[in-house]
C-alpha cells in the first residue's frame, strides 16, 4: 500500500494545483499496482512516468515538504530558527549538527563535527516522515551499506551510520565525507558549459569510481551533473548513491523498476528493463554531452517525453551544439551512448582508456558503432567549395621574325568599328554617285550644244 507519505505528496501536489483529484487517484492506483507487482518505485517516479508532473514540479513538491517537516526533523539551534513546541535536535550520534547544505526526497544533509575529532562530515538523515515506513528505510540502509563498501579516490567516503538514540529523536543517518566544492549543476548554471580538457578529466574520473563500483556488483543508477562534486582543490567525487543497488539483490532487481533522472537515463532503463554496467555507462556519457555543449542530449516538457525520446530518437551531434568538439571525443560519447548496451564499451575501463587517449590527441582504440547501428546524428556537411577555375596557360612566346620590306598597301585594313562607321556614310562607288555622274554629263554636253549654236549663229550673220 501507498504510505502515508505518498498521500501528503499525492494531496501537496492537489494543494498546489499540480493535478486535480482524479489525476492524484490516478497516481495512486497506478503506484499500488506497482507494489504489488514487487516493484519499488517513488511516488514523484509514477506520476512523471504518467506524464502527470513534470521535473520542476516535483522538485517544487519536494521542497515543499521538507519544509513542511522542518519543525520535527533535526537541526542546528540558535538564531533564524523557528520556534516550536518540539525541541530541535542538535546532535545525530557523535556528530553536532553546524547547518543544512542540501535535501532531496528522502533526506536532508547536514555539515556537521564529529564530537572527538573535530572533524568535519557531512552527515545524510532520513526525514521523520518516513522513519516508519519499510520501503523507504530499507533504501536508506542498502544506501549507507553499499557507500561502506565502496573505497575509491573518486567516491564520497563513509563514515559511520546507524540509528540516533531516542533523546536525538531516533534518526536513521549516516556520515560520510565532507567536500567543500560544488557540483557539476552548480557549475553548469554558472558557466554554461565546461572545457574539453577539464570534462574529459572529470569523464576519466568517474568512469574510474564506476568501474570500481562495477567491480563489486554495485550499480550506480543515478549518474548526472548534481550527483558529482568538484573540490575547491579540485577533487572529483562522486555521490549519492542512494539508488545503487547490488546485481544480486533480487528484492530490488525486479523488471519494470524505472528509477533515475530522465536526461541522463538509458533507452533499457526508460524501459523498465534490467540493467547491467553498461546504463551507468550510457549516463557518464550523457553527462559529458551536457558538460561539452551546456545542455542534456534530449530536453522535453515532461519526463514521460525525454524518456521516449532516449529511446527513440537519434542522438544529436554534440558538434551541431559545440563545433569546437573534437570527432575523437564525439566517437567516444555516440559509442557510450548506443541505443543497445551491446553496441556500447564493454566496461568503464575501457571508456577511460579511450578518454585518455582523447585527452591526448589521440583517436580512440574501441570499435567504433557500425554506421547502420550509429544513434548520433551528425551534423550537416558544408558543401565542398568550388575550385577556382586553373587560368588560362600563356601562349608561348614567339621567335620574332626578320623584317622584310614590303610594298606600301594602296589602303590600310580599317578595323573593325571603321568599317561599322563605314556603312553609314554612302560609298563612292555605290548606285547614286553613277546618276550624279550622268547627269552631269547631261549638262555639260547641253551647255556644249548651246555654246555651239551660237557660235554658228554668228558666224552665219
Amino acid at each position: 500500500m501507498p504510505s502515508r507519505a505518498d498521500v501528503n505528496f499525492l494531496l501537496t501536489a492537489v494543494k498546489a494545483k499540480f493535478i486535480n483529484a482524479d489525476q492524484a487517484k490516478q497516481i495512486y492506483e497506478a503506484h499500488q499496482a506497482a507494489e504489488k507487482r514487487g516493484e519499488e518505485p517513488l511516488i514523484h517516479q509514477t506520476a512523471s512516468q504518467l506524464g502527470l508532473l513534470d521535473m520542476a514540479q516535483t522538485t517544487k513538491l519536494q521542497r515543499m515538504l521538507v519544509a513542511v517537516s522542518d519543525e520535527g526533523e533535526p537541526g542546528p539551534g540558535g538564531g533564524g530558527e523557528k520556534k516550536t513546541s518540539k525541541k530541535k535536535v542538535t546532535q545525530i550520534g557523535d556528530f553536532k549538527l553546524q547547518s543544512k547544505i542540501g535535501e532531496g526526497a528522502m533526506g536532508v544533509v547536514y555539515k556537521a563535527t564529529h564530537m572527538s575529532t573535530g572533524h568535519e562530515v557531512a552527515i545524510k538523515v532520513l526525514l521523520r516522515k518516513f522513519q516508519e515506513d519499510p520501503k523507504y528505510v530499507g533504501r536508506f540502509k542498502r544506501e549507507y551499506t553499499n557507500a561502506g563498501r565502496l573505497n575509491h579516490i573518486n567516491i564520497i567516503e563513509f563514515h559511520d551510520a546507524g540509528q540516533a538514540s531516542k533523546e536525538q529523536g531516533g534518526y536513521f543517518f549516516f556520515a560520510m565525507e565532507y567536500v567543500d566544492g560544488y557540483t557539476l549543476q552548480e557549475i553548469l548554471d554558472r558557466d554554461g558549459l565546461m572545457p574539453e580538457t577539464e570534462a574529459l578529466r572529470v569523464g576519466i574520473e568517474i568512469g574510474r569510481a564506476l568501474a570500481h563500483a562495477h567491480s563489486l556488483n554495485i550499480k550506480h543508477r543515478d549518474i548526472k551533473p548534481d550527483n558529482i562534486m568538484i573540490s575547491r582543490t579540485g577533487d572529483i567525487k562522486l555521490t549519492d548513491l542512494g539508488l545503487a543497488k547490488e546485481e544480486l539483490d533480487s528484492s530490488v532487481t525486479q523488471a519494470g523498476m524505472t528509477i533515475g533522472t530522465p536526461h541522463y537515463m538509458s533507452p533499457e532503463q526508460a524501459r523498465g528493463m534490467e540493467l547491467d554496467d553498461r546504463s551507468d555507462m550510457y549516463s557518464l556519457g550523457a553527462t559529458i554531452y551536457h558538460l561539452l555543449t551546456g545542455r542534456p542530449p534530449f530536453e522535453g516538457k515532461s519526463a514521460a517525453i525525454v524518456m521516449m525520446k532516449h529511446i527513440e530518437e537519434q542522438l544529436p551531434s554534440p558538434q551541431e551544439i559545440n563545433p569546437n568538439i573534437s570527432d575523437d571525443i564525439c566517437a567516444v560519447i555516440g559509442k557510450m551512448m548506443a541505443k543497445a548496451p551491446e553496441d556500447r564499451y564493454p566496461n568503464c575501463d575501457e571508456v577511460v582508456s579511450d578518454l585518455e587517449r582523447a585527452s591526448q590527441g589521440l583517436p580512440p582504440i574501441g570499435e567504433p558503432v557500425p554506421s547502420a547501428k550509429s544513434s548520433m546524428r551528425m551534423p550537416a556537411l558544408k558543401p565542398p567549395a568550388e575550385p577556382m577555375p586553373a587560368p588560362a596557360p600563356m601562349p608561348a612566346p614567339q621567335p620574332q621574325a626578320t623584317p622584310q620590306l614590303q610594298p606600301e598597301p594602296q589602303y590600310a585594313p580599317q578595323p573593325p568599328y571603321a568599317q561599322e562607321e563605314a556603312h553609314d556614310e554612302p560609298a563612292s562607288s555605290g548606285p547614286n554617285s553613277l546618276v550624279i555622274a550622268g547627269m552631269a554629263c547631261v549638262i555639260v554636253l547641253l551647255i556644249a550644244l548651246i555654246v555651239f549654236l551660237l557660235l554658228r549663229s554668228q558666224s552665219g550673220g
